[in-house]
């Protein structure tokens, strides 16, 4: 696990102590695992901004929480988070990384110790400091409180939206497995604005003891803002900032193209579907057309494919091995499309058709900007596996290899069916290049 995932929370909260030294507080803040703050963003990116909003043409797929009554307030909490919050955050470390602060504070804790000592303050260090800091401590609650509004309305909708969806015995999908709970975070947000208050009345105490030059409190208020905490607080900040663009992957969907076991771009692979694992080079094939040939299991020798394809093809599993043109048919390339979308071209048919799966089966259809033609990789149970969703259907509806009714070798055609867990749905990519 990244440490620097979570060094953002000791930027915002490494002033929430109450009275007394800081430092005991600050490791209570640092417990906030690295999922706090990418399940969020998974959560607002599969609400707010994935594919499933205007924006692809001819989008026949509503998104499942569209007919939910909090939704459109989710929808927009979500997208004031991508477009605002989050970028509030960034600014409040990147405040905070600035590593001033430290050193404005030790000037004025030079200073204020020669006032109290009779030694005076010739270049009035301490007065022009103290009001720069309150000048900071000022800017800094007030993009805070800004974070810490928007993202209570994000807690407030985003459970009414899962409650919702619970109580109307909706199924199972991602965004609820994903379940962003901003909990953690707003609970240091209001911290941090509960101490903002405290520091600035720290620095006004300490004005007002040097203007009497009173020296014996001062320590104390310098161990109470910090004094001695500001450099960690600074490093831990520029760590989360260094952490941004991780964390911008899954704001963007870029992430689902980080699956360790997903395709690489414009590689040629076949795609094998792992409950037929007891043969390597059993994967995706497009029919020749209308007739679905009785090849099942590679043993069976006598059937071969000629050479050729309906430009509709619909899909069906067999030996990459045949004879007529099989090793063409059965590879498939990935290109990326956006947000962790990909299009899915058969190396017979060429690049001016695509793997579809809109009003229909999964067919291999001319090339076009349809939401039947995004696919997205998702891990499955077995480890290295996947599922295949696309935009039109969403994670409802998942790639699958279903057996065809008949006697002899059993045929299996590629459609698409409600997701289950079943091992049929779940697919493995083969190097296409090997012999």
């Amino acid at each position: 696990m990244l440490t620097s995932v979570r060094t953002f929370t000791l930027a915002v909260a490494a002033m929430l102590a109450a009275p007394g030294p800081v430092v005991p507080q600050v490791g209570e803040i640092l417990k906030l695992p690295e999922s706090v703050w990418t399940d969020i963003n998974r959560f607002v990116f599969l609400v707010a901004f994935d594919v499933y909003q205007p924006g692809v043409s001819k989008v026949a797929y509503q998104h499942h929480l569209s007919q939910l009554d909090s939704y459109r307030e989710l929808y927009a909490a979500c997208r004031q988070w991508g477009q605002q919050t989050f970028p509030v955050l960034q600014k409040l470390a990147a405040e905070l990384a600035k590593d001033d602060i430290g050193n404005m504070l030790v000037a004025m804790k030079g200073a204020s110790e020669a006032i109290a000592a009779g030694r005076g303050d010739p270049g009035r260090v301490f007065e022009t400091q103290s009001t720069a800091l309150e000048g900071r401590f000022a800017a800094l609650s007030a993009i805070s409180e800004t974070a810490t509004g928007q993202l209570a309305r994000l807690k407030t909708a985003s459970k009414a939206t899962i409650n919702e969806y619970k109580l109307r015995r909706l199924p199972p999908t991602e965004f609820v497995e994903v379940g962003a709970n901003p909990d953690a975070v707003l609970s240091a947000l209001n911290a941090a604005n509960n101490r903002w208050g405290g520091l600035l009345s720290d620095v006004k105490e300490l004005r007002r003891l040097v203007g009497k030059a009173q020296a014996s409190p001062m320590a104390d208020l310098y161990a109470r803002i910090g004094l001695d905490t500001w450099k960690d607080i600074a490093r831990s900040a520029q760590g989360f900032m260094t952490d941004v663009p991780r964390q911008q992957r899954f704001l963007s969907g870029d992430s689902y193209y980080d699956y360790a076991s997903g395709p690489r771009e414009e590689w040629w692979y076949t795609i094998a579907n792992i409950a037929m694992s007891r043969n390597a080079s059993f994967g995706i094939l497009p029919d020749r057309g209308p007739r679905l040939l009785s090849l099942g299991w590679p043993s069976d020798k006598n059937v071969s494919m000629a050479a050729g394809f309906d430009p509709g093809a619909n899909l069906r599993l067999a030996g990459s091995a045949e004879r007529g043109g099989g090793r063409e048919a059965s590879g498939w390339k990935f290109r990326k499309i956006e947000k962790g979308w990909y299009r899915i071209i058969n190396r017979s048919l060429g690049d001016s058709k695509a793997l579809d799966a809109g009003n229909g089966p999964a067919r291999v259809v001319a090339l076009g900007n349809y939401s039947g033609q995004y696919w997205r990789v998702l891990p499955a149970s077995k480890w290295g596996s996947f599922r295949l969703i696309n935009s039109y259907l969403g994670d409802l509806s998942s790639l699958t290899a279903k057996r065809r009714a008949g006697k002899g070798d059993p045929v299996y055609e590629v459609i698409m069916a409600n997701t289950t867990n079943e091992h049929n749905q779940q697919w493995e990519l083969r190097d296409a290049t090997r012999p």
